[in-house]
């Protein structure tokens, strides 16, 4: 019986890491689309694409942020009030993100925790 539940949290364990994989390629293809040029945008085709393919592979997002050069929310989809323009470059995971110039999923994370003025 102990075999038989470690067989399936490792059939589990793969099965999440390939979606996740494939979320976070999905990600990189949708943010090479955007080009974060300074002048107001819309990215929503953009980001309602991604939702798609990620409701597809069953992940789903509280929040989509678009994080320009100086680590500043751009653009933002997300049910949490007042974060455009939130300076959110002193989390470690989002300085490491623009200093590699990578897309990044943040995992179980409340966009508050995200937020620092």
């Amino acid at each position: 019986m102990l075999e038989d539940r470690l067989t399936t949290a490792q059939l589990v364990a793969e099965y999440i890491d390939e979606s996740m994989e494939r979320a976070l390629d999905e990600l990189g293809k949708t943010a090479q689309l955007i080009d974060i040029d300074g002048t107001g945008d819309d990215f929503s085709s953009s980001i309602t694409g991604l939702e798609e393919t990620y409701s597809r592979l069953s992940v789903f997002t509280h929040g989509i942020y678009i994080v320009g050069q100086e680590g500043n929310i751009v653009w933002a989809k997300s049910d949490t009030p007042g974060v455009m323009g939130a300076g959110i470059s002193v989390n470690p995971d989002i300085k490491q993100m623009l200093t590699d110039k990578t897309s990044s999923i943040s995992g179980l994370t409340s966009a508050r925790i995200l937020l620092f003025f």
